[in-house]
Protein backbone atom coordinates (compact mmCIF):
# COMPACT_ATOMS: atom_id res chain seq x y z
CA UNK A 1 0.00 0.00 0.00
CA UNK A 2 3.07 2.53 0.32
CA UNK A 3 3.82 1.59 -2.82
CA UNK A 4 0.92 2.17 -4.14
CA UNK A 5 1.07 5.31 -2.50
CA UNK A 6 4.13 6.49 -3.02
CA UNK A 7 3.83 6.29 -6.93
CA UNK A 8 0.55 8.09 -7.00
CA UNK A 9 2.63 11.15 -4.98
CA UNK A 10 5.58 11.11 -7.47
CA UNK A 11 2.70 10.97 -10.40
CA UNK A 12 0.97 14.16 -8.25
CA UNK A 13 4.68 15.83 -8.39
CA UNK A 14 5.20 15.21 -11.88
CA UNK A 15 1.97 16.90 -12.68
CA UNK A 16 1.57 19.57 -10.67
CA UNK A 17 5.56 20.23 -12.24
CA UNK A 18 3.60 19.88 -15.63
CA UNK A 19 1.28 21.89 -14.86
CA UNK A 20 3.36 24.79 -13.50
CA UNK A 21 5.72 24.74 -16.17
CA UNK A 22 2.95 25.13 -18.94
CA UNK A 23 1.43 28.25 -16.77
CA UNK A 24 4.76 29.98 -17.13
CA UNK A 25 5.35 29.29 -21.12
CA UNK A 26 2.13 31.02 -20.87
CA UNK A 27 2.69 33.63 -18.97
CA UNK A 28 6.21 34.18 -20.73
CA UNK A 29 3.81 34.24 -24.26
CA UNK A 30 1.60 36.96 -22.85
CA UNK A 31 4.58 38.94 -21.54
CA UNK A 32 6.40 38.80 -25.23
CA UNK A 33 2.81 39.87 -26.54
CA UNK A 34 2.57 42.99 -24.41
CA UNK A 35 6.01 43.90 -25.29
CA UNK A 36 5.74 43.62 -29.52
CA UNK A 37 2.02 45.58 -29.10
CA UNK A 38 4.21 48.16 -27.31
CA UNK A 39 6.98 48.42 -29.50
CA UNK A 40 3.77 48.31 -32.11
CA UNK A 41 2.21 51.33 -30.52
CA UNK A 42 5.59 53.18 -30.70
CA UNK A 43 6.61 52.71 -34.10
CA UNK A 44 2.73 53.61 -35.13
CA UNK A 45 3.11 56.42 -32.86
CA UNK A 46 6.49 57.90 -34.33
CA UNK A 47 5.37 57.45 -38.09
CA UNK A 48 1.70 59.32 -36.81
CA UNK A 49 3.98 62.15 -35.64
CA UNK A 50 6.52 62.28 -38.75
CA UNK A 51 3.24 62.69 -40.81
CA UNK A 52 1.71 65.56 -38.94
CA UNK A 53 5.06 67.31 -39.09
CA UNK A 54 5.58 66.57 -42.99
CA UNK A 55 1.74 67.89 -42.76
CA UNK A 56 2.29 70.84 -41.02
CA UNK A 57 5.42 71.94 -43.04
CA UNK A 58 3.73 71.40 -46.20
CA UNK A 59 1.04 73.94 -45.09
CA UNK A 60 3.48 76.47 -43.50
CA UNK A 61 4.93 76.04 -47.41
CA UNK A 62 1.33 76.50 -48.76
CA UNK A 63 0.73 79.39 -46.13
CA UNK A 64 3.70 81.46 -47.38
CA UNK A 65 3.25 80.91 -50.99
CA UNK A 66 -0.22 81.82 -50.60
CA UNK A 67 0.74 85.01 -48.70
CA UNK A 68 3.38 85.81 -51.87
CA UNK A 69 0.71 85.49 -54.23
CA UNK A 70 -1.61 87.95 -52.63
CA UNK A 71 1.09 90.48 -51.86
CA UNK A 72 2.27 90.20 -55.68
CA UNK A 73 -2.11 90.71 -56.70
CA UNK A 74 -2.18 93.73 -53.95
CA UNK A 75 1.46 95.25 -55.58
CA UNK A 76 -0.27 94.92 -59.70
CA UNK A 77 -3.91 95.88 -58.26
CA UNK A 78 -4.54 99.68 -58.35
CA UNK A 79 -5.20 101.00 -54.52
CA UNK A 80 -9.35 100.46 -53.93
CA UNK A 81 -11.34 103.72 -52.58
CA UNK A 82 -11.87 103.10 -49.13
CA UNK A 83 -15.43 104.36 -47.89
CA UNK A 84 -15.80 105.40 -44.24
CA UNK A 85 -19.14 105.27 -42.84
CA UNK A 86 -19.39 106.53 -39.00
CA UNK A 87 -23.02 106.04 -38.52
CA UNK A 88 -23.45 102.25 -39.81
CA UNK A 89 -19.79 100.74 -39.19
CA UNK A 90 -18.27 102.70 -35.83
CA UNK A 91 -15.54 104.49 -37.82
CA UNK A 92 -14.01 101.29 -39.81
CA UNK A 93 -13.42 102.08 -43.15
CA UNK A 94 -14.81 99.64 -46.22
CA UNK A 95 -13.66 99.09 -49.56
CA UNK A 96 -15.85 99.98 -51.97
CA UNK A 97 -16.06 96.69 -53.83
CA UNK A 98 -17.67 95.19 -50.23
CA UNK A 99 -20.57 98.23 -50.09
CA UNK A 100 -21.60 97.83 -53.90
CA UNK A 101 -21.37 94.14 -52.96
CA UNK A 102 -23.31 93.83 -50.12
CA UNK A 103 -25.93 97.19 -51.44
CA UNK A 104 -26.21 94.45 -54.59
CA UNK A 105 -27.24 91.77 -51.82
CA UNK A 106 -29.65 93.59 -49.86
CA UNK A 107 -31.63 94.89 -53.38
CA UNK A 108 -31.51 91.10 -54.13
CA UNK A 109 -33.14 89.91 -51.21
CA UNK A 110 -35.81 92.49 -50.96
CA UNK A 111 -37.21 91.97 -54.73
CA UNK A 112 -40.90 91.92 -55.71
CA UNK A 113 -41.65 88.38 -57.06
CA UNK A 114 -43.05 88.79 -60.48
CA UNK A 115 -47.04 88.39 -60.36
CA UNK A 116 -47.64 85.42 -62.78
CA UNK A 117 -50.21 86.28 -65.38
CA UNK A 118 -52.80 83.59 -67.05
CA UNK A 119 -52.40 83.46 -71.08
CA UNK A 120 -56.05 83.86 -72.89
CA UNK A 121 -55.60 81.43 -75.22
CA UNK A 122 -54.15 78.44 -72.97
CA UNK A 123 -55.46 79.50 -69.72
CA UNK A 124 -52.00 78.50 -68.43
CA UNK A 125 -49.93 80.81 -65.30
CA UNK A 126 -47.27 82.52 -67.27
CA UNK A 127 -43.83 83.98 -65.76
CA UNK A 128 -43.95 81.36 -63.00
CA UNK A 129 -40.26 80.36 -62.21
CA UNK A 130 -39.96 76.52 -61.68
CA UNK A 131 -38.23 76.46 -57.14
CA UNK A 132 -35.01 75.26 -57.18
CA UNK A 133 -34.00 72.17 -55.12
CA UNK A 134 -33.13 74.49 -52.04
CA UNK A 135 -35.74 76.48 -52.30
CA UNK A 136 -38.27 73.55 -52.07
CA UNK A 137 -36.14 71.98 -49.34
CA UNK A 138 -36.68 75.42 -47.14
CA UNK A 139 -40.52 75.51 -48.44
CA UNK A 140 -41.59 72.13 -46.87
CA UNK A 141 -39.07 72.27 -43.80
CA UNK A 142 -41.55 75.61 -43.05
CA UNK A 143 -44.78 73.50 -43.95
CA UNK A 144 -43.50 71.03 -41.08
CA UNK A 145 -42.34 68.34 -42.82
CA UNK A 146 -39.61 65.67 -41.12
CA UNK A 147 -36.32 65.75 -42.87
CA UNK A 148 -36.80 61.52 -43.84
CA UNK A 149 -40.66 63.27 -45.49
CA UNK A 150 -38.88 65.92 -47.41
CA UNK A 151 -36.14 63.51 -48.96
CA UNK A 152 -38.60 60.78 -49.89
CA UNK A 153 -40.55 63.36 -51.72
CA UNK A 154 -37.77 64.86 -53.77
CA UNK A 155 -35.76 61.65 -54.04
CA UNK A 156 -32.55 63.09 -52.21
CA UNK A 157 -30.74 61.16 -49.54
CA UNK A 158 -31.53 62.67 -46.01
CA UNK A 159 -27.83 63.58 -45.51
CA UNK A 160 -28.28 65.95 -48.10
CA UNK A 161 -31.41 67.37 -47.13
CA UNK A 162 -29.95 68.09 -43.64
CA UNK A 163 -26.83 70.22 -45.14
CA UNK A 164 -29.19 72.12 -47.58
CA UNK A 165 -30.83 73.13 -44.42
CA UNK A 166 -28.01 73.96 -42.56
CA UNK A 167 -26.05 76.12 -45.33
CA UNK A 168 -30.00 77.48 -45.76
CA UNK A 169 -29.84 78.56 -41.94
CA UNK A 170 -26.26 79.99 -42.28
CA UNK A 171 -27.27 82.44 -45.10
CA UNK A 172 -30.10 83.63 -43.02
Amino acid sequence: MIHFLLILSILFNFVAFLSIYLLFLRQNRLIHKEEKQQKDLIEFEETFTSYLLEMKEDNAVFLQQFEQLQNEQLQTKPKERVISDDKINGNKEIPSSIMRASRSLAANRYHTPQIPKRSKETGVLQGIKEETIEEKVTRLCREGMSIADIAKSLGKGQTEIELMLKFHKKEE
